[in-house]
């Protein structure tokens, strides 16, 4: 069975902004910020297939409670993440070409939940299911109560390009 619901909800909203700067000719600088917010009581994607199909009203004797698909934050909902790097280029004559460049990363920690899958068959009486589902969530928390800690990380690459003919 197909149908439209208003039981799902699911809100996205985020303010991002990059810059980018040729200080030298061999020097670049950039940055780059995303502000953001997820909520909702539906996730509706996976990270292996992407969207997702769902129906809430389905089995709805056994997830008629509160607990059951509140709203709140969704795990997808960072609030911070922000990129700023450098990259200086260096000739070598005939040796080739050096880039140097280094990236500072830092990421908001995401949002959980202390969720649980329960079995509600031994609390439900059956309506006639012929499989009445085993599995229901079930949150011990506010949906996204939770968050992972801020991440943050230095990458430092370098390139030497030697040219070999017509090919490098």
């Amino acid at each position: 069975v197909t149908g439209n619901t208003n039981d799902i909800e699911r809100t996205y909203q985020a303010l991002q902004t990059q810059a980018s700067y040729r200080l030298f000719n061999r020097l670049n600088l950039g940055l780059s910020y995303t502000y953001s917010e997820a909520k909702g009581n539906e996730i509706g994607e996976t990270a292996g297939s992407g969207p997702v199909a769902s129906n809430p009203n389905s089995y709805r004797e056994y997830k008629a409670f509160a607990q059951n698909n509140p709203v709140g934050f969704l795990p997808n909902d960072q609030t911070h993440r922000a990129r700023a790097w450098a990259s200086y280029d260096q000739a070598l004559g005939f040796l080739g070409n050096l880039n140097i460049s280094v990236l500072e990363r830092f990421d908001s920690g995401v949002a959980y939940s202390a969720v649980q899958v329960i079995d509600t068959r031994p609390y439900v009486t059956n309506p006639g299911y012929a499989t009445p589902p085993s599995q229901i969530n079930y949150f011990f928390s506010d949906r996204g109560e939770y968050r992972a800690d801020n991440l943050t990380a230095t990458d430092l690459a370098l390139n030497w390009t030697i040219p070999v003919s017509k090919v490098s």
